[in-house]
């Protein structure tokens, strides 16, 4: 899984920035005459905290392909999740495979949140502004952009800003400054509109977690949007003001008391409102970043095929107005939480990827599902 400069020449404009080391076995590269085993590989944390493996494993299975753990031989599926401290196993980097679960190239075009919002609004202006926040570089902020009722919420961007690190929200001028002063390590800061008038569930602020999953096979890629979500609230009832009140404006899986897929968990006038109303509009919004993202992503050197799944973390306005909050490259949801939902999580997670890409890539006459975009 190695990337070099050379497999990055197709790719537009983005710079690179796989860092894998390169590992002390031999370095495969696919070429027509190695001959691929019929056996997968399952790298992927065993603790039951995010997954349940078995569930995944038994339906490769189905596809008449063999467990191995052997790095060396061509397999035709090789599967990598994040063990310890967010690695991989790197002993399967170079393994050479037909289709593999990670995507290379530039995929920051839409993983990095800076580079999400003005290439969106560079490439698609009106629809950058329908879904999302106007979001400006800090080094670019408007001084008279604050007023009584303005809000904003302050994010550094790149190496160690993650999982809401470094995250603020200010409300006038005095505050940004010394926001800015404390986030100088970080290598870009960005500054968006806050939504401070959200859509409550059970009178709580939330996002809504959604998958986009991309594939590239045979070197066409196409898209596809997962018909379920997960709903993240915060921990305690929703109060306009108070900014600094993490229980009232953060909001998590852990802190939401209970487990939510949507639709099918909501009640009939709540599912009548997100199936005409709100999904509508995040269905439109994933076929422009799926747009975004064509020409930059390809499979790595030692996989012939490649797909990956991004998380979508959206907020809904008061009016019902869908924002995209940012695009996650890591999808991994620790339901230590709701151990009682585990299994139904990963049967619906798992069940996406073996009808979307693992059955028509091994049985191509069973492809019937369109895509939501093809390039």
């Amino acid at each position: 899984m190695k990337s070099t400069k050379k497999s990055y020449q197709k790719t537009k404009k983005s710079k690179p920035t796989n860092k894998h080391k390169k590992p002390s076995n031999k370095k495969y590269k696919p070429t027509n005459d190695l001959k691929y085993n019929k056996t997968f590989i399952l790298s992927m944390r065993d603790d039951g905290v995010e997954y349940n493996t078995d569930i995944f494993r038994n339906l490769i299975k189905k596809l008449g392909l063999s467990e191995t753990k052997n790095p060396f031989q061509p397999t035709s599926y090789l599967h990598l999740q994040h063990m310890n401290y967010m690695k991989y196993e790197k002993e399967f980097y170079n393994t050479p495979t037909l289709l593999m679960n990670i995507l290379g190239g530039a995929k920051e075009v839409i993983t990095n949140k800076s580079n999400l919002y003005f290439n969106f609004k560079s490439k698609f202006p009106e629809k950058c502004f329908k879904y999302m926040a106007r979001t400006w570089d800090a080094r670019k902020f408007p001084n008279n952009k604050f007023n009584d009722n303005d809000v904003f919420i302050v994010r550094p961007v790149g190496i160690g800003a993650f999982a809401g690190c470094g995250v603020e929200v200010v409300k006038n001028k005095k505050e940004l400054i010394i926001v800015l002063n404390k986030l100088k390590k970080f290598p870009k800061i960005i500054i968006s509109e806050y939504i401070s008038d959200p859509m409550l569930l059970d009178s709580k602020k939330f996002h809504i977690r959604s998958y986009l999953l991309v594939k590239i096979i045979n070197g066409v890629m196409s898209s596809y949007f997962y018909d379920f979500y997960e709903i993240f609230s915060a921990d305690k009832p929703y109060i306009k003001g108070d900014w600094k009140n993490t229980d009232i404006h953060d909001t998590h899986l852990k802190s939401a008391g209970e487990y939510i897929v949507g639709p099918k968990d909501f009640n009939k006038s709540t599912q009548e409102l997100f199936n005409k109303k709100i999904f509508p509009q995040m269905l439109d919004c994933m076929k422009y970043i799926s747009k975004l993202i064509d020409g930059y992503a390809e499979p790595f050197e030692n996989a012939k095929n490649a797909y990956e799944v991004f998380g979508c973390d959206f907020m809904v306005d008061v009016k019902f107005n869908v924002k995209l909050l940012e695009v996650n490259k890591h999808t991994g949801i620790s339901m230590s939480d709701f151990p009682d939902r585990r299994d139904e999580f990963c049967k619906l997670y798992f069940g996406k990827i073996y009808d979307l890409v693992l059955e028509p890539f091994f049985n191509p006459k069973s492809e019937k599902i369109k895509p939501l975009y093809t390039s």
